[in-house]
C-alpha cells in the first residue's frame, strides 16, 4: 500500500510542476530582470538634463480597482538612447512564473511624464531583458491642447450665441484652456515634488537655474486651475493667471 501512495504522490508531483511550467532546478522561477530600459525621445533630441525612471511592480484590485505597488521599486537616473540597468529580483508572486506587471514612471523638466507597464516573464540571470519608453515633448502636447481650444473658439464664432452648438464648443473650448492650466501646473508640481529631490545636488542646482525661467514663463502663459465651482471657473480659465509663480 505504501509504494502506491508513493507512486501516486509522485505522479501528482510531477502534473504540478508540468502544469505550472517550472520545476525545481529552475532558477528563473518567481525571477525578474535585469531589465534594460532605453528612453527614446518623440523630437529625437538628447536633452542636456537627465531623465528619472521610478519603477514598481504593481498588482492591480479586484473589480478594477487601482494597482498596489507589491515591490521592485527603484529609482534610476539616465540619458535618452543610453541603456538604464533595473537588477534582476525574486517577486514575491501568488504564481511565480506568471507574467509580472511592472510599471515605469519617467520623468525630465521637458517632457511630458510618461507612464508605462508590461508584462515580465521569469528571467534568467544573465538574460537582459529591453524595454523601450517614448516620451513626448511637453511643449508638443501642450500645443496640440492648443490647436483643439483655437479650433472650438473658431467654430464658436460662426454659431449663433443661443445655439446648442455654440454651447456645445464652448465646452470644448473651456475643457481645453482648463486642461492647459492644469497640465503645467501638476507638470512643474512633479518636477519639484518627484524629479528634482532624487538627483544630485549640484545637479539640481543647474536644473533650477536652467528651467526656472521656461516654467515661469509656461506658468504665465495659460490659465488658473484653482476654479471652486464652474462660474467662477468659466471666467478664470480665459484669463491669464494672477497668482505668483512660486519657482522649483
Amino acid at each position: 500500500m505504501k509504494k502506491y501512495l508513493t507512486f501516486g504522490h509522485s505522479f501528482l508531483c510531477i502534473l504540478v510542476l508540468t502544469l505550472t511550467g517550472c520545476s525545481v532546478f529552475d532558477k528563473s522561477f518567481g525571477f525578474r530582470g535585469p531589465i534594460v530600459v532605453t528612453i527614446a525621445t518623440k523630437d529625437g533630441k538628447q536633452p542636456e538634463a537627465p531623465f528619472l525612471i521610478k519603477s514598481a511592480h504593481v498588482e492591480y484590485g479586484g473589480h478594477g480597482g487601482s494597482g498596489h505597488r507589491m515591490g521592485y521599486l527603484y529609482e534610476r537616473i539616465g540619458d535618452a538612447n543610453q541603456p538604464i540597468l533595473f537588477p534582476r529580483e525574486h517577486l514575491d508572486l501568488k504564481y511565480p512564473n506568471a507574467y509580472a506587471l511592472i510599471h515605469f514612471e519617467v520623468y525630465h523638466p521637458m517632457y511630458h511624464i510618461n507612464y508605462s507597464s508590461a508584462g515580465f516573464a521569469p528571467s534568467k540571470a544573465d538574460d537582459p531583458i529591453p524595454f523601450t519608453v517614448e516620451v513626448l515633448p511637453l511643449e508638443a502636447v501642450l500645443a496640440r491642447i492648443e490647436k483643439e481650444a483655437e479650433r472650438a473658439s473658431l467654430a464658436m464664432e460662426q454659431l449663433a450665441p443661443d445655439s446648442s452648438e455654440y454651447y456645445r464648443q464652448s465646452s470644448f473650448f473651456e475643457e481645453a484652456r482648463y486642461s492647459l492650466g492644469t497640465l503645467v501646473s501638476q507638470h512643474i508640481y512633479s518636477i519639484k515634488t518627484d524629479y528634482l529631490p532624487v538627483l544630485p545636488k549640484e545637479i539640481q542646482k543647474a536644473v533650477r537655474e536652467k528651467y526656472n525661467p521656461i516654467f515661469k514663463e509656461l506658468y504665465y502663459r495659460y490659465p488658473e486651475t484653482d476654479c471652486w465651482n464652474s462660474v467662477t471657473c468659466q471666467e478664470q480659465i480665459k484669463k491669464p493667471r494672477v497668482y505668483e509663480y512660486n519657482g522649483l
